[in-house]
């Protein structure tokens, strides 16, 4: 009490308080949403940074190695000599299970030979072919070890160069390479090539533990591909069971260790041990032996070809003076003699017949490669929803979950083991294109409701061929 007055504290009404309330909520609300909104966006964009570079070191690669291309055009002057300077893209194929069915599907395999950059500045190539009787070669399998040991023969300023995608892992992309080029194990007789190396010691490993590997239960055969030991079961068991069933076993985990520590090895489980699955794991078992993976995630790699009669990347076919002007095809024999595939109105435009294959004074190479890459993406990319209705091996149309994450029409979507092309988006229905059920080399089948749609992410470059050449006799 000052001058006989009582002082008054300030203070706010229960209204105040109320409308205080619902402005820091409103405020509090919205700044929520943006920092969600900013922590989706940054999520999303994190998942496609990934793709990104993953696509940066598949187009690097085939860049350096595109343009580096060469082929050899001197007259040997004898028709038996083989000619080893050659640039193919053929089809591979792919079989699947998709319930009781087995699904082919066929993707492009690329082979070609190009010259060795900087070759005695490079610390591999560089000490190749300088002591006499030396055995090995380059290709990426233990170059550093055989360079230091001097062991690597010379090159010739070539090296064959191979991509292809896995089989039992179809999104894993390979990387073959041999220097020097041609011979008995050259990338162009790739499916004559051994499935592995002759190795003595591992394959001691194999026999050794063998009759006590077959006597688990489930388990069919025991086979070694390179440095892994596949057991093969009956389908009775599942992965984990085998495992358990090893650690109850002393040998296991004393001696069989030391020895598969020892030699480098693994061991892996293939459960249902059916023929397609041996057929995979084999093939797999080739492309270890003679590559490196160089990628994973892709769903899709494809390559198109402009040569000479090419009027445009999607034109279609048309007569010209007893050829044909087309788009791009989508393979190659530089040869001209090898690869004669039967397409949809015709054949190979440049095919001149099998006593083309060691003429290389007609040998040709596109003017460019336009590469489609499609990669799979983790789910927070918000590229992959699924199938909400039951579809037919010919139904036109269908409906999808969540449609505005497909990209605009025309686009592609990967059900199972099949790619659609679809030319409309109309709501949540999608139109597929005419011809476009089994597009980029799969095959028309029935799919569930529920099952995963996967969109993926396109990249697409085209890389022009600096050593590019025409046959002009034609």
């Amino acid at each position: 009490m000052r001058g006989g007055r009582f002082l008054q504290r300030a203070a706010f009404t229960l209204l105040e308080l109320l409308v205080a309330m619902g402005i820091m909520i409103a405020l509090g609300t919205a700044l929520m949403l943006v920092l969600r909104g900013g922590l989706s966006t940054w999520t999303t964009g994190e998942a496609r940074r990934e793709s990104s570079q993953i696509a940066q070191v598949v187009f690097g690669a085939l860049r350096e190695d595109l343009q580096s291309t060469t082929i050899y055009r001197q007259k040997s002057g004898k028709s038996s000599n083989v000619v080893n300077t050659r640039f193919l893209c053929i089809e591979d194929i792919n079989r699947t299970t998709q319930g009781k069915d087995v699904i082919e599907s066929y993707r492009q395999q690329l082979f070609l030979v190009r010259t060795i950059k900087a070759e005695s500045e490079n610390p591999v190539t560089g000490t190749a072919g300088s002591v006499l009787n030396a055995q090995g070669i380059v290709d990426l399998h233990a170059d550093k070890a055989e360079a230091l040991e001097r062991d690597l023969r010379a090159t010739g300023g070539l090296m064959e160069v191979g991509y292809a995608r896995g089989f039992k892992d179809s999104k894993t992309l390979y990387r073959m390479v041999r220097a020097p080029i041609g011979g008995d194990q050259s990338l162009f007789g790739y499916p004559n090539l051994p499935v592995q190396f002759d190795d003595p010691a591992r394959e001691q490993v194999v026999a050794d533990y063998q009759e006590r590997l077959v006597a688990l239960e489930g388990v069919k055969s025991v086979r070694r591909a390179n440095a892994k030991i596949y057991l093969h079961t009956d389908g009775s068991v599942d992965r984990d069971t085998i495992f358990q069933q090893l650690e109850t076993m002393d040998w296991y985990k004393g001696k069989f260790q030391e020895d598969m520590d020892r030699e480098e090895m693994d061991l892996d489980v293939i459960v249902g041990a059916d023929e397609v699955s041996v057929e995979a794991a084999t093939k797999d078992t080739k492309l270890e032996t003679w590559g490196k993976p160089l990628a994973s995630n892709v769903l899709f790699l494809g390559y198109e070809f402009w040569h000479d009669y090419t009027v445009g990347w999607n034109e279609q076919e048309r007569p010209f003076e007893g050829r044909r002007e087309h788009g791009a095809i989508p393979y190659w024999d530089s040869t001209r003699g090898f690869v004669n595939p039967r397409v949809d109105n015709g054949f190979f435009t440049l095919f001149k017949g099998a006593g083309s294959q060691n003429d290389p004074t007609d040998d040709v190479l596109p003017a460019r490669v336009r590469i489609t890459l499609v990669l799979e993406e983790p789910s927070r990319a918000g590229t992959e929803t699924e199938l909400l209705t039951d579809i037919t091996d010919s139904s036109d149309t269908f409906t999808i979950r969540e449609p505005g994450r497909a990209p605009k029409a025309p686009g592609h979507i990967l059900i199972e083991n099949e790619w659609i092309r679809y030319s409309e988006i109309n709501g949540d229905e999608i139109t597929v294109d005419t011809g476009g059920r089994g597009a980029r080399g799969t095959i028309p089948t029935a799919h569930s409701s529920g099952q995963p749609a996967l969109l993926g992410r396109q990249y697409q470059v085209v890389i022009p061929i600096p050593g590019y050449s025409e046959d002009w006799n034609d």
